[in-house]
């Protein structure tokens, strides 16, 4: 015979449950892109979002780390591990900007 389930109280809603795991696998923003997001006037739509979550996933299929994700008129860096967007940039900030420590891109 096994080990009993520990109780919980009513309402309560395990630890590991289906919302908990969810909302690990969905992309965050690091506390610096939050701020670059408001500096620029970047607003997300629903669309755009579910993309940068579509883009970081392609990038964690191919073996990225490190990942740029390039819109028309934006772009974001990720850690592709962690689904953490690290910093944000509006299409001004695009020009004359240089890359670094990326180990792949992906245009949406």
């Amino acid at each position: 015979m096994g080990t009993p389930l520990p109780s919980r109280p009513a309402g309560a809603r395990p630890a590991d449950g289906f919302d908990s795991v969810l909302r690990q696998e969905m992309v965050r923003f690091s506390k610096h892109a939050e701020e670059r997001l408001q500096r620029d006037g970047i607003h997300l739509t629903d669309r755009e979002q579910e993309q940068l979550q579509d883009g970081v996933d392609k990038a964690a299929a191919k073996g990225g780390r490190e990942a740029l994700l390039l819109f028309e008129d934006k772009a974001f860096i990720a850690n592709v591990r962690e689904k953490v967007i690290i910093t944000s940039m509006s299409r001004s900030r695009l020009r004359e900007n240089v890359f670094t420590q990326i180990d792949c891109a992906v245009l949406l």
